[in-house]
């Protein structure tokens, strides 16, 4: 966990409101959905909503929490569910060794951790005390296996018992839930996880420094740690790490633009293996759409989904191929986290505009490489 998580307030409220109806009892509870770009932050929340059911439980409240975290691909069935509920120790409090554990006021019986039961056992153990059970990486999950959660959730709930799923996952969960056609799905709560604020990301960066150390930066320096991180907030993080390191590193209590490079050589190694990763998800019939909406978004065009999948059909045909794929393209732009808008927004924006950038410089630098082939042979 971040020492602070800035910028979250209106998310973590939202969640909450959800979380302590099911901690109440309400059996009607909605389910709800983090969906955001890679390295928003989401995983992080479910974390800090976890460490809140816990505290919770241990003041007294009578609450449990399970988790299926990764790899959410070893999910092939609900047996497995169970598995990764029992015998990985995700229950507070029950531990793969004990042959009769307290499960919610209910008990629930194994021997030796070879028996595994059905997670419809498990939440007829939850009938009278509320569970919350939290999905990372949520999107990874095949739609029949999200199909059959979400009706043994609302067979729990039916049966009076208070249960609740949050699940995170990038925007390409949303696809999943809907392929699950599991028309109470559409009942839940879906809370949107992107970049934050300029300020939330001053608060992240210089209040952790100043509460736990004591450690001032200057304005200036800080300055060009925001434009660096770029309000994202996987940037705020990796720069917030770097500068308490190099504090301590060098002793001491107020850093200068002078750490701030020291620093910034570090990250730039960071960004340059994520934005391969990225850039390597895309393959050569996809680059010439890729590259086409980044320079489109760099230069500050305004495209709202039309003008996407148009600019995606443009450079498909351009490359002779067949503009019909251009709403793929854009599915995965939107799910890769290219690029990002808030709902009830109209258009698009970068999902991380470096990243656009990285795009770009990779289009100019294989073309040059191609002119020089060229040219060798023509020589």
């Amino acid at each position: 966990m971040p020492p602070l998580l800035a910028g979250r307030e209106e998310e973590k409220e939202r969640i909450l409101l959800q979380v302590m109806s099911v901690l109440d009892g309400d059996h009607s509870a909605r389910d709800t959905f983090l969906v955001g770009p890679r390295g928003t932050g989401k995983t992080t929340l479910l974390n800090w909503l976890g460490q809140h059911v816990e505290k919770g439980r241990k003041s007294g409240a009578i609450a449990s929490l399970a988790r299926i975290g990764k790899p959410v691909s070893e999910i092939d069935s609900l047996e497995k569910i169970s598995e990764l509920f029992l015998r990985k120790s995700l229950f507070l409090g029950l531990s793969s060794v004990d042959v009769r554990a307290k499960i919610m006021g209910g008990s629930f019986e194994f021997k030796d951790d070879r028996y595994i039961g059905s997670i419809e056992r498990i939440y007829r153990q939850t009938k009278r005390s509320p569970l919350v059970v939290l999905v990372d990486e949520a999107h990874e999950i095949e739609a029949d296996k999200l199909n059959r959660l979400f009706h043994i959730t609302q067979d729990a709930r039916n049966c009076g018992s208070p249960v609740m799923v949050v699940m995170a996952g990038t925007p390409q969960l949303r696809d999943k839930l809907e392929s699950a056609q599991a028309s109470f799905v559409e009942r839940g709560v879906e809370v949107e996880v992107g970049p934050i604020e300029r300020e939330s990301s001053r608060e992240a960066i210089e209040l952790p420094l100043k509460d736990f150390g004591n450690i001032r930066i200057e304005n200036g320096a800080l300055d060009k740690v925001l434009d660096e991180a770029q309000c994202y907030p996987y940037f705020v993080q990796l720069w917030g790490q770097a500068l308490w390191q190099q504090a301590q590193k060098e002793e001491k209590h107020e850093l200068q633009m002078a750490d701030v490079e020291r620093c910034k050589h570090v990250i730039e190694g960071e960004k340059a293996q994520l934005y391969q990763r990225r850039f390597q998800r895309w393959d050569a019939l996809e680059l010439g759409a890729l590259t086409e909406v980044a320079r489109r978004l760099i230069g500050g065009s305004k495209l709202g989904r039309h003008g996407i999948v148009k600019v995606c059909e443009m450079a498909l045909e351009s490359s002779g191929q067949d503009a019909a794929g251009a709403m793929d393209v854009y599915k995965k732009l939107v799910n890769e986290g290219v690029i990002w808008k808030k709902t009830g927004e109209e258009n698009y924006g970068p999902g991380i505009r470096s990243f656009l950038n990285h795009v770009v410089e990779q289009e100019v630098s294989r073309q040059r490489q191609d002119r020089e082939f060229d040219g060798g042979k023509t020589r």
